[in-house]
């Protein structure tokens, strides 16, 4: 790993979370979330989002 100093320029390593809506719910604050399903390298993970939070991918051409 590089040690990094003050006055360096950085980006924050961000996964790249991509898999399907599996569910849509209200949370208790009236928000419209959809529930995400996804797998990566440490297993399948499932989280709710906020719509402003995801955007669509276009499917794989067969």
């Amino acid at each position: 790993m590089t040690e990094m100093k003050k006055g360096d320029t950085v980006r924050v390593v961000q996964p790249v979370v991509q898999g399907e809506i599996v569910a849509a719910r209200v949370d208790d604050d009236a928000n419209f979330l959809f529930v995400v399903r996804w797998t990566d390298e440490t297993g399948e993970h499932e989280r709710p989002f906020k719509q402003s939070e995801l955007e669509p991918v276009a499917a794989p051409a067969s």
